[in-house]
C-alpha cells in the first residue's frame, strides 16, 4: 500500500492540476490493487546532460521510452514519433487533451525538410532568423497540405545532439500537468511528471523559462500568430 510520501509525489505539492493528479492516483491505486504490483517505481532514473546522459536518453527513446529533457525554453516530455504508444503516454502522463497535437523538436531545418514539410518564403525568413530558438512553425505537409505539424529547432546544443541521435525529430511537450506552469528545471519537472517518465535528464535551469512563440503557415504562405512567446513579434497588419 502506498504511504503518504508516495501520495504526495503523485499528487504534487501545489494545487495546480490537483484534479488531474487525483484521477491518475485513483486509477493507479485501482490498477495496483488488481495486479498486486507496486504503485510506482521506488526510484526514478536521473542522468546529467553529458555524453553518458545523451547515450542513455537516445537509446531509451529509440526503443520507445519517454524521457524528460532540457531545452532552451522549458523542460520537455519527449517521445520518438516512430512509437505511437510512447506518444500516447505523453498525453496520459500530463493529462493532455487528445485533440491537442504535440509539436516536434527538430535537430535542424534539414530534418524538417526531410520529414516532407515545406516552408513558405515568409516562414523561411523567420526560421533563418530565429532557428535555433524559441519559434515554433506549424507547417503543411508537401504531400498533403491539409496535414499540419508544428516544428521547432531548440537553441540548446545538447538537445539538438539528442535529436540528431534519434533521427532528427522527437515529439516534445512541456513537462508539466496540462494547465500548470511549465517546469524550468529538472526538480520541477520531476515533481510534475517525471515520476511517470522512464528517464529524467538534468540539464540545470532552462534559460528561457517560457514556451516558444507559435506561427501557423497559411495556404497563402503568410503567417498567423497562434501564441505569443519570447520569439518574433507578430507581423504588422
Amino acid at each position: 500500500m502506498a504511504d503518504i510520501g508516495d501520495l504526495k509525489s503523485l499528487v504534487g505539492y501545489s494545487t495546480c492540476g490537483f484534479e488531474s493528479r487525483l484521477r491518475h492516483l485513483t486509477a493507479a491505486l485501482a490498477g495496483a490493487a488488481g495486479r498486486r504490483t507496486p504503485l510506482m517505481q521506488t526510484e526514478t532514473k536521473i542522468v546529467a546532460s553529458d555524453e553518458d546522459g545523451l547515450e542513455a536518453a537516445a537509446a531509451l527513446l529509440k526503443r520507445g521510452g519517454v524521457a524528460v529533457i532540457p531545452t532552451d525554453t522549458v523542460y520537455g516530455l519527449a517521445a520518438h514519433p516512430s512509437f505511437p504508444g510512447a506518444v500516447a503516454r505523453l498525453y496520459t502522463i500530463k493529462a493532455r487533451d487528445a485533440a491537442k497535437p504535440v509539436a516536434m523538436l527538430a535537430a535542424d531545418a534539414a530534418a524538417v525538410a526531410a520529414a516532407g514539410f515545406s516552408l513558405s518564403a515568409e516562414a523561411r525568413k523567420l526560421a533563418d532568423e530565429f532557428w535555433p530558438g524559441p519559434l515554433t512553425l506549424v507547417l503543411p505537409s508537401a504531400a498533403d497540405p491539409s496535414r499540419l505539424e508544428g516544428f521547432r529547432v531548440p537553441d540548446h546544443s545538447w538537445t539538438r545532439r539528442l535529436l540528431a541521435a534519434c533521427g532528427g525529430l522527437l515529439r516534445v511537450t512541456s513537462a508539466n500537468m496540462s494547465g500548470c506552469r511549465p517546469a524550468s528545471d529538472a526538480h520541477a519537472a520531476l515533481r510534475e511528471v517525471g515520476l511517470a517518465a522512464d528517464l529524467v535528464v538534468d540539464g540545470g535551469r532552462s534559460p528561457g523559462g517560457v514556451p516558444s512563440s507559435v506561427f501557423i503557415q497559411l495556404p497563402s504562405g503568410a503567417l498567423r500568430l497562434a501564441r505569443t512567446g519570447p520569439g518574433p513579434a507578430p507581423p504588422p497588419p
